[in-house]
């Protein structure tokens, strides 16, 4: 696959300006992570510049380091917000590039980065992943700030620049913010498949994510107050993350109200194997949310033979074509029904709903399998420079 990435005399290199980068851990860090690492296994050369944001102290900073995903530079960085020195160097590194692959339309980083390749160098292809940035519900969140950030890139909007979309649905934000005609790459996350966890399946239903209140957890507290399994039973829901803390105190206090509060445990964030043992081992992993534009966590689950409970304001209607989960109304009677579902199914019948879960990953998610969609994209990418 990667020779037919490359054009005679012409050397191919892709920048990824990243805030948040392999060691630290989050969601577009760990995509662009192991997006580098498969693109690496092709031959195809890749810079990641980074903020040093929780990375170890051994490790070098301001330097290229070679690794096994390719050139990384970790900058030191005193304001993570606006890390001018971030900004300068992968501007100075995009000289060194074909295309520069951008992870957010508001942080204020990436925009700075893209506004300035659009102005300076508008030959230099951009290809732009917008994170579930421009959904309706996130538009909410500082939404006058978003909105003037908005009008200034459609103002410098050029052929070079494709967006890059995760689903059907994120697509069409992004249409509906930029035009009908604005390139767009369609391609889900993938993800380097942990290795499987062989735990013990509980009666745990989990969330898994950050505690904001688009996720509508509140919604998912109601839900298991109505759900007869969940009343009679010994099940109980565990909420793994950190996020915002009036809202996390919300959903505690709306807990002891329900009557469920000694059902409901918040353990806070956790990472590493702790993290796949507590997917392999849950029952369902439930994703109640107003709008996800992806939500590498339901892969995460799929891979550990997890089934999936997720709502309609999530892409996941797979869930339901392939048998592996459940994809719903996010309403307290829809959750709760499909909670009761799950629960009632006799042990072959969970049995196989955990193994299509497991099929459905491998086949549909799994990096290594699926790096073509990728180095086709960057193809077409570099085609429209050549036009």
């Amino acid at each position: 696959m990667g020779s037919e990435f490359y054009k005679p005399n012409q050397k191919v290199t892709i920048l990824y300006p990243i805030g948040y980068y392999y060691p630290a851990q989050n969601g577009p860090g760990n995509s662009i992570f192991w997006l580098n690492k498969a693109l690496y296994r092709q031959q195809i050369p890749t810079l990641a510049v980074a903020m040093d944001w929780n990375i170890p102290s051994d490790i070098e900073r301001d330097v290229w380091l070679d690794r096994n995903y390719g050139k990384v530079q970790y900058v030191r960085t005193k304001n993570y917000v606006l890390g001018w020195r971030y900004i300068i160097k992968s501007l100075q590194s995009s000289r060194q590039a074909n295309v520069v692959h951008l992870n957010s339309i508001y942080a204020p980083t990436s925009f700075i980065i893209g506004m300035a390749l659009m102005c300076f160098r508008r030959s230099k292809p951009i290809v732009w992943s917008v994170r579930g940035e421009l959904s309706q519900e996130a538009q909410v969140y500082r939404g006058g700030i978003k909105k003037i950030m908005k009008g200034v890139l459609r103002l410098f909007l050029h052929k070079h620049v494709h967006f890059h979309a995760t689903s059907d649905l994120e697509k069409e934000y992004v249409k509906q913010c930029f035009g009908l005609d604005i390139p767009i790459i369609q391609i889900p996350n993938l993800l380097e498949l942990p290795e499987l966890e062989h735990q013990k399946k509980r009666t745990t239903l989990l969330y898994l994510g950050r505690i904001h209140p688009i996720k509508a957890l509140d919604i998912l507290l109601k839900a298991l107050k109505l759900s007869v399994t969940f009343q009679g039973t010994d099940y109980k829901l565990i909420i793994a993350g950190e996020g915002d803390l009036a809202y996390t105190l919300h959903l505690s206090a709306l807990a002891l109200e329900l009557g469920i509060s000694d059902k409901v445990e918040f353990i806070g964030k956790i990472d590493g194997k702790a993290k796949q043992q507590l997917l392999a081992a849950a029952k369902a992993l439930i994703l109640p949310s107003y709008s996800e534009n992806f939500g590498n966590v339901v892969v995460e689950a799929l891979a550990q033979k997890t089934p999936v409970i997720a709502s309609k304001g999530t892409p996941w209607a797979i869930l339901e074509e392939k048998k592996a989960g459940f994809w719903v109304e996010n309403t307290v009677t829809s959750l709760a029904a499909a909670i009761d579902k799950l629960s009632n199914l006799d042990q072959e019948e969970y049995k196989q709903l955990c193994q299509n879960a497991y099929n459905l990953v491998q086949t549909t998610f799994e990096i290594n399998s699926n790096i073509d969609r990728w180095i086709r994209a960057y193809q077409q990418v570099l085609q429209v420079e050549n036009n």
